[in-house]
């Protein structure tokens, strides 16, 4: 019997070292050249493939409980863009929108991909309906988690609210940068970003990923906005997702909202018990809620 027992215990050792080695291969970091710069990213899961766009003081290692629920059904891609961990550039002068999306675009070429979906949050929405605009036929549909185009509610009370707030912040977080404290800078600006409600980060990881990219953090603040609007979001006829978080900032809702209206195939979803980092906050319900659309569209 105590033979039996411990060739059991063999058996089922081997089995999870085996499964952890799947696990951790699924999961190496690999690299891409595309639009003269080289990408990091990793992929997991089989079948049509889903690119996730990361926003501000994010990387590939973002939304990795959603990847996880997604690659059951799809291949999921999750890339670091321009700048962004691992790279450590020692300048950046070209961070904008538009150079995100042309990089988006040259990464889907290089992966020789037939028709993506995309899955953008935040800044990673922008770049994620930028690139779809600009290549539609590589493109199946596009799931914009509350995307920072705020150039939808110009002229509204609630966009005047936001630049009040963010002026404030931005003087703060550069008044840090120049006394030598990034990492409160950074600790600032994505806790302003969720409401100020002194919850960053859960978990940990969070907190050291945005660490990891605190210097894209002035380049991003002070970079361009979209020139996306109403009348080329008309021109874009791909299935589109936008989910916004129940207790997200006021402005990110009133841009899904405004959104909504002008892109002509949109759904429109809300992530409870969540602020604007919807991936993190409520990973079972945005991960339901994603996969629902895709399979509503796959194949098509």
């Amino acid at each position: 019997m105590s033979t039996m027992k411990t060739a059991a215990s063999l058996a089922v050792l081997m089995l999870t070292i085996c499964s952890a080695a799947v696990t951790q291969a699924s999961e190496r970091t690999k690299y891409v050249d595309a639009n003269g710069y080289t990408f990091t990213y990793v992929e997991a899961g089989k079948g049509e493939p889903v690119i996730l766009v990361h926003g501000a003081l994010a990387d590939y290692r973002s939304a990795a409980e959603v990847a996880e629920r997604l690659a059951k059904r799809f291949r999921i891609i999750r890339y670091s863009r321009r700048y962004h961990y691992p790279d450590k550039p020692a300048q950046i002068s070209d961070y904008s929108p538009d150079v995100h999306a042309r990089d988006l675009v040259a990464l889907i070429r290089a992966l020789h991909l037939n028709r993506v979906h995309l899955v953008g949050h935040s800044y990673g929405g922008v770049v994620a309906i930028l690139a779809a605009a600009s290549a539609p036929d590589l493109i199946r549909t596009v799931t914009l988690e509350e995307p920072a185009l705020m150039s939808f509610i110009s002229g509204t009370d609630v966009m005047e609210q936001q630049k009040k707030a963010r002026a404030t912040v931005v003087a703060d977080i550069r008044q840090k940068f120049n006394a030598g404290e990034p990492n409160p800078a950074a600790d600032e600006f994505i806790d302003w970003v969720r409401g100020n409600d002194g919850r960053f980060p859960s978990p940990s990881e969070q907190k050291q990923m945005a660490y990891d990219n605190e210097t894209t953090l002035l380049p991003y603040l002070d970079g361009p906005a979209a020139t996306f609007n109403c009348e080329a979001a008309q021109k874009f006829s791909r299935p589109s997702l936008l989910l916004y978080g129940e207790h997200t900032r006021p402005w990110y809702r009133a841009v899904v909202m405004r959104l909504s209206k002008c892109l002509p195939n949109a759904e429109v979803s809300q992530i409870s018990q969540s602020t604007h980092f919807v991936e993190e906050d409520n990973p079972t319900q945005t991960a339901a809620a994603i996969l629902s659309f895709l399979g509503g569209h796959s194949g098509q």
